[in-house]
């Protein structure tokens, strides 16, 4: 036994209020115990072969980066703790060469999704795509086989980890004018920085001793590069 692929799962999405005990009990039976009972007899058989192995799990995007409208709060309690277990037993298991990775896909082009419109899954990714199940295949042979790769997750989803990428809507637009007559400026920060907590999970904005103080980017009047400045707003301009 060389290497095993925890590939089995389920996804029950409904509101969070509306999840039953028998709903939890089915999400935990196939995505935490088939991935635990499987796993400990993959790495009893390892441990005795004495030659290491590999053990690529498989979650999802939504994991990290929850989308409005999709309502998988319990079901990611189960790929939360898969993720967990695959940090942990890269450690427990590194000194005897078994190694634990994860794979996580955005939207793949299976019959799960078969009635969804392929336009809009298209949107869900930045680059505008959908990966396919031998894309999927690609990065879990790539982790199996790269032996210093240990404790890694693989996203495969066209950067959907990090949000969407999503025009301006008119309503925003509308906004951004409103402020540009009131604060000037300082209306940039605010907008874009509506925007960035929407598309930048990363983006932090912290208290100024003026009010909010937002990290922006902006174009001048002359047309200038981008230019990242720290800007403090006047309060109740954000």
């Amino acid at each position: 036994m060389d290497g095993l692929v925890n590939n089995a799962g389920i996804l029950i999405g409904k509101a969070f209020t509306d999840y039953t005990s028998d709903d939890l009990k089915a999400l935990v039976h196939t995505n935490l115990e088939g991935y635990m009972y499987i796993t400990q007899l993959v790495v009893k058989q390892m441990l005795a072969q004495k030659r290491g192995g590999s053990v690529v799990g498989v979650t999802t995007t939504a994991l990290s980066n929850p989308l409005s409208g999709m309502n998988v709060s319990v079901a990611m309690m189960t790929k939360g703790g898969i993720d967990g277990a695959n940090r942990n037993l890269a450690i427990e298991y590194a000194k005897d060469h078994i190694r634990f990775n994860l794979v996580v896909p955005g939207i793949v082009d299976t019959p799960m999704h078969k009635d969804n419109p392929k336009d809009f899954l298209k949107t869900l990714s930045p680059m505008g795509t959908i990966s396919s199940a031998e894309q999927i295949a690609d990065g879990i042979v790539f982790l199996t086989e790269a032996q210093q790769v240990s404790g890694e997750v693989l996203h495969i989803g066209g950067g959907s980890q990090r949000g969407r990428w999503t025009p301006f809507s008119g309503k925003l637009l509308a906004l951004f004018r409103v402020l540009m007559l009131s604060y000037g400026r300082c209306a940039v920060n605010t907008v874009r920085t509506i925007w960035k907590r929407q598309h930048l999970p990363d983006h932090n904005p912290g208290i100024g001793t003026k009010g909010l103080r937002y990290r922006s980017t902006y174009v001048g009047a002359t047309g200038t590069a981008p230019v990242p400045r720290w800007r403090n707003c006047p309060k109740g301009s954000g």
